[in-house]
């Protein structure tokens, strides 16, 4: 859970088999120190929408007004952890596909900005609304509205932009064959992983099933 993003894995034995994100993260608006509107993204506008408030900058918000905005984010993001159809809200503020409604999951975990919060690390008010919506997750859980036992990874990722670093890899070649040597050095090569074992009988079928949503995962056409 980070400033603009939530992103979604479903595991199972190690195996990331899904993944989808949305649009609901703790800095989609932040104020100044005066409490004024300081900053308003897109997606913002829509969760205003879904609020029934305006977001214009320069504007204070009521504690009241900043609630319903965070309650709109967690009425969007609770449903899509939960693998539920998304409705029309989320539909727009989806920036992939859902994750499937099957298997479900026995515990979650959480990481990123906003986790800092849901696991007592991080007490601060940063100007924005990141406090509040792990405090609204919390209750979620605690009221039942998530079902899934919380496990604490004990390490959190404050930043889940950690995922660019994804794209920096390096190909020199001094420890591999390379044909070609015109096409070296290689950046910024994602690295598709299918979740298939190649040993025993292979199945091409399933194989070309594995990549494809690899390429899914990645949002790589």
């Amino acid at each position: 859970m980070g400033g603009g993003t939530t992103k979604l894995a479903l595991m199972h034995g190690g195996r990331v088999l899904a993944t989808a994100a949305v649009e609901v993260g703790g800095r989609l608006i932040a104020f100044d120190d005066e409490g004024k509107l300081a900053r308003i993204e897109g997606p913002a506008l829509l969760h205003a929408k879904r609020a029934g408030i305006e977001l214009s900058l320069g504007a204070k918000l009521s504690g009241a007004e900043i609630a319903r905005f965070v309650d709109a984010m967690t009425d969007t993001l609770i449903p899509m952890i939960l693998q539920q159809p998304p409705d029309d809200f989320a539909k727009e503020l989806l920036v992939t596909e859902p994750l499937p409604d099957h298997p479900k999951p026995d515990a979650i975990t959480f990481s990123g900005g906003v986790a800092e919060f849901i696991y007592g690390r991080e007490k601060a008010d940063h100007n924005d609304v990141g406090r509040q919506l792990a405090e609204n997750i919390t209750r979620a859980l605690k009221a039942g509205r998530i079902p899934f036992k919380v496990y604490d990874p004990g390490q959190g990722i404050r930043a889940t932009v950690i995922g660019a670093s994804q794209f920096s890899v390096q190909v020199s070649g001094n420890t591999i064959a390379v044909s070609n040597h015109d096409a070296l050095p290689i950046r910024n090569v994602p690295v598709l992983y299918p979740n298939v074992k190649l040993d025993g009988d292979v199945e091409p079928g399933r194989v070309a099933e594995e990549i494809a949503k690899a390429h899914v995962r990645f949002d790589i056409t």
